[in-house]
């Protein structure tokens, strides 16, 4: 049987028909449960991109799931599971990029109360801007890192890792912008 638009279809008829080819009886199946998985998913998550990709891998999954012959019965308990667990994989990945952005910069929180810097790494956005450094492309983070924790000038982390003087500028412009979008709630 051909799928029909207009007709109303269950989730396993809708399955059936997209393992048959049809990537509108997909596409039904991802305009019904992707408000409901987003909302689920932005419950844990703080980041709306996180929160979109993770919802994206979902899909992918159940797709690749349908398209392997198997019927999932509930579809939207089975996303949310999987989405669950993509996000606690990101919240693992996250925590050793944290450690290994430590190790790199060679810096261990300051534990002298009262210092500016002491109160801003108890403030919540210290986190924020952290995770949001380990996220830059490796030139950019390289270069935020060498210049504001190592104040390196832009000629001395250009020697160091041989890169022109005006890409060390273009990454740090770069860097620069980038966080400054991704950290403009702060």
């Amino acid at each position: 049987m051909k799928f029909n638009r207009r007709q109303t279809y269950t989730d396993e008829e809708l399955q059936a028909h997209y393992r048959k080819g049809s990537g509108k009886a997909f596409q039904r199946i991802y305009e019904k449960y992707d408000k409901d998985l987003l909302a689920y998913i932005r419950n844990y998550s703080k980041d709306d991109r996180d929160a979109e990709d993770v919802c994206i891998i979902a899909f992918t999954k159940l797709s690749e799931k349908i398209k392997n012959g198997e019927t999932v019965e509930k579809i939207l308990p089975w996303l949310v599971t999987a989405a669950r667990n993509r996000y606690l994989d990101i919240l693992r990945s996250n925590d050793r990029k944290m450690n290994d952005f430590w190790e790199e910069v060679r810096l261990e929180p300051t534990q002298e109360e009262g210092t500016p810097a002491y109160d801003f790494q108890k403030d919540p956005r210290w986190n924020i801007l952290i995770r949001e450094v380990t996220r830059l492309k490796e030139e950019q983070r390289i270069v935020i890192v060498a210049r504001f924790l190592h104040e390196q000038s832009a000629e001395e982390i250009a020697q160091l890792h041989q890169w022109p003087v005006t890409s060390v500028y273009n990454y740090l412009n770069g860097a620069k912008k980038t966080l400054r979008r991704r950290c403009q709630t702060l």
